[in-house]
């Protein structure tokens, strides 16, 4: 066992109240995290036109000179 397990370390108390508030921050930013369903997107006609929108082989869009040149 480490140092640390054997005996409690003592802080005082204001560092044990800002202690005790960053765990809870800590949680409810956990909560927050995990319990939102979050959307895909926020536009459904900006999200079809993108999916119409040719695409190279790394996913990225191809300019119009590329698709030109594809013709």
């Amino acid at each position: 066992p480490t140092e640390s397990e054997e005996s409690p370390l003592y802080v005082n108390a204001k560092q044990f109240d800002r202690i005790l508030k960053r765990r809870v921050a800590r949680q409810q930013l956990e909560e927050s995290l995990t319990s939102k369903g979050r959307k895909p997107y926020l536009h459904e006609s900006r999200h079809k036109q993108a999916m119409r929108r040719p695409r190279g082989p790394g996913g990225r869009f191809l300019t119009a000179v590329k698709v030109e040149a594809q013709k």
